[in-house]
């Protein structure tokens, strides 16, 4: 596995996330094991059990917590923007529904 961090840069929070811990007899992957990698690898990890809701708060409130400031981000230059132009008429691959141009949602 490459290193994520090299790949992606300091600013992106990535985290190792294992599942289906209520499957406890069927797992594939020690904890131990995920742990190492992410410590490997300079991301974040847990695991959770998203059938019996066990853990899963705790992911997210990790994850949020790592987000960076965003009043210390740098603030991207025009090079670094993307301009997103919507078409009302547009169909999109997810349902058919086009953007409305006041950013609402054609099926809502």
């Amino acid at each position: 596995m490459d290193d994520v961090r090299a790949e992606r840069g300091s600013d992106v929070v990535i985290m190792l996330v294992g599942n289906k811990t209520d499957l406890s007899g069927g797992r594939k992957v020690s904890m131990e094991d995920g742990q190492a990698l992410a410590k490997e690898q300079g991301v974040l990890f847990a695991e959770c059990s998203a059938k019996e809701g066990h853990h899963i708060k705790h992911v997210f409130k990790t994850l949020a917590a790592a987000l960076p400031d965003p009043a210390t981000a740098p603030v991207p230059t025009d090079t670094q923007m993307i301009d997103v132009k919507l078409n009302p008429n547009a169909s999109g691959a997810a349902g058919g529904a086009g953007a409305q141009a006041d950013g609402g949602c054609g099926n809502c």
